[in-house]
């Protein structure tokens, strides 16, 4: 089940980039508590102590949080945390208020537990999503949902209505929702007619680059017979007129 854990903060008047860069070098990060139908209250926590809450915990304990030294502590999840992306230092937290008496909803992380059949049969376990979207009252939250997967055969698949779910929770997630499912291995006469088939595409491009060669080379002699031609028909022609020059002075 989920873990309770507590938090101090205090209390922040200063917004902005320079006063959050402020409290990053001292240790600290600027955060926000929303939820309840009230108003919002702009706080800082020490941001080694929740990366390690976090870290030990999980990111969905419930926190007991206290505001400065006089305020009473309320109880608050971690609704989102932002991260520098170079460092994955953390640079800002959102909490949300909630109240362990109300049904709350939550997204849970799911894992495998055993070994599918169809693996055993050769085939390749997959997981279709990471969480699973559920109702339940705080206390009664599970840290993760564990999926029986050793039934899952070849082909088939384990479904969110094919699940039980853990006392206290009711599954949100679309009942049709595949969680998991055993894909046929690749055989290795596949692989090699994939291959077959990809080298026959490339084909028609050499032959066509072939036929165009061919076509240009035919095409070039063709012009340089008829240019011959054109040559040899010019020669005989002034042939012609010679012998006929030739007889009209002899004449003469």
């Amino acid at each position: 089940m989920v873990q309770q854990v507590a938090l101090q903060a205090e209390p922040r008047c200063e917004t902005g980039k320079g006063p959050g860069r402020r409290l990053r070098a001292n240790g600290r990060i600027p955060a926000v508590v929303y939820g309840l139908s009230r108003e919002p209250v702009s706080i800082s926590v020490n941001s080694h102590q929740l990366s390690r809450l976090v870290l030990q915990a999980g990111e969905h304990a419930i926190i007991s949080l206290q505001v400065g030294q006089q305020d009473p502590t309320e109880d608050v999840m971690l609704l989102e945390s932002q991260r520098d992306p170079v460092t994955d230092r953390l640079v800002h937290a959102d909490f949300r208020r909630i109240d362990l008496n109300k049904p709350i909803h939550v997204e849970v992380p799911v894992e495998s537990v055993g070994t599918a059949a169809g693996v055993k049969e050769g085939g390749m376990l997959e997981r279709l999503v990471r969480t699973i979207e559920i109702k339940c009252l705080p206390l009664s939250m599970p840290s993760v949902i564990q999926v029986d997967v050793s039934g899952i055969r070849i082909g088939h698949s384990l479904h969110v209505r094919d699940l039980k779910p853990p006392e206290g929770v009711e599954f949100l997630s679309p009942p049709e929702q595949a969680v998991f499912t055993v894909l046929a291995p690749i055989k290795e006469e596949e692989v090699v007619a994939a291959a077959v088939v990809e080298g026959e595409a490339a084909e028609p491009e050499l032959i066509t680059k072939g036929k165009e060669g061919e076509e240009g080379e035919e095409g070039e002699a063709e012009a340089a017979g008829k240019k011959e031609g054109k040559k040899e028909e010019k020669k005989e022609k002034e042939g012609k007129k010679e012998k006929e020059g030739k007889k009209e002075k002899g004449k003469e």
